[in-house]
């Protein structure tokens, strides 16, 4: 069974979704913007839309290719409402790790990769 943040106004900010989807235990950090592209599912209808990445950052660290989210219309009303959610990348990647010759791919141990090194003891 998924999990499903608190209810969220139709237009809602991007900080209100992007705060409403860290809140579950099951997301790490994502990062929310207002949709660029408002015209809903090809339909020529405007409306409210968000992009929604999911990052390596926080935990859990949204490794993978992650399920696509799902929108509950029980509370919408309306005429001609429409919900949609599109993939826009999948997430990806079997990721080989090593560091001074040894092999961490077969540890199965989530990391992130950070692009600037930080010395932590000298």
């Amino acid at each position: 069974a998924g999990m499903w943040t608190d209810v969220l106004s139709h237009d809602a900010t991007a900080a209100e979704v992007e705060t409403a989807l860290e809140a579950l235990p099951t997301v790490g950090d994502v990062a929310v913007t207002t949709a660029s592209d408002t015209d809903l599912i090809g339909t020529g209808r405007s409306g409210y839309g968000w992009d929604v990445t999911f990052t390596g950052l926080g935990e859990p660290l949204n490794l993978g290719d992650l399920p696509l989210l799902s929108l509950e219309a029980h509370m919408l009303s309306g005429s001609n409402v429409v919900l949609g959610v599109e993939e826009s990348q999948a997430g990806c990647c079997a990721v080989e790790l090593s560091f001074n010759a040894q092999d961490f791919t077969s540890n199965q141990v989530p990391y992130k990769y950070d692009e600037a090194a930080v010395v932590l003891t000298v």
